[in-house]
């Protein structure tokens, strides 16, 4: 029994190492492997436009009552239906109280600026640059903006919802296969052509 409980002790002591210093949550490792560049599209096109649509729509919640909304048009639970990520961001920037980063919000951050407004400002501007996921993105490029912008997320999750449910959906993401990617996102473009609701979940993201 003493054998195990110094096992455990030692499992428990590199977990807060980890936690302290800076190398994420318990799916926070992710080992590369030369893909596709439409797979790699994919991932990222889905990235944005599910998970990171989602987050926002989590955090805005989480700051303001639909009651708050400065529209009447945008009550009774409509803003939650958007899929709109700048959507989202312009109603974070202005209305949910979030501190700015240095350089203010509408522009580029500092790159090792951590706090929540820094994280939000890079993945909206890294939006505007995954227009489609069939543009293609080369193995150097996936993995850079792959590993920036799970940063932001992990980073965003920690300091506003104290969770890991984001961390675990971009590492599950991540282990999608091409076939199942180009039938999300086929659901995906479905949804905004229709015109509704986003409800990733029913997707196992």
């Amino acid at each position: 029994m003493k054998q195990y409980a110094s096992i455990y002790l030692l499992v428990f002591i590199l977990f807060i190492f980890a936690i302290f210093t800076g190398e994420g949550g318990p799916f926070s490792r992710i080992n590369f492997h030369p893909q596709s560049e439409e797979t790699n599209s994919l991932r990222l096109y889905l990235l944005i436009n599910m998970i990171c649509v989602d987050l926002f729509r989590e955090i805005l919640s989480h700051f303001v009552s639909t009651a708050k909304l400065p529209h009447e048009s945008l009550k009774d639970n409509y803003w939650i239906h958007s899929s709109e990520l700048n959507w989202f961001y312009t109603f974070l920037r202005d209305i949910c109280n979030i501190s700015p980063h240095r350089n203010g919000w509408g522009n580029p951050p500092e790159s090792k600026d951590k706090c929540a407004s820094a994280c939000i400002e890079r993945i909206k501007i890294k939006s505007l640059e995954i227009r489609s996921p069939t543009a293609g993105v080369s193995n150097p490029i996936f993995e850079d903006t792959w590993k920036n912008l799970r940063s932001d997320i992990v980073e965003i999750e920690r300091q506003v919802l104290n969770g890991h449910l984001y961390e675990k959906r971009v590492d599950d993401l991540f282990s999608k296969d091409t076939y199942l990617l180009r039938g999300l996102v086929l659901k995906l473009r479905n949804i905004f052509e229709s015109g509704k609701n986003v409800n990733n979940n029913n997707y196992g993201l």
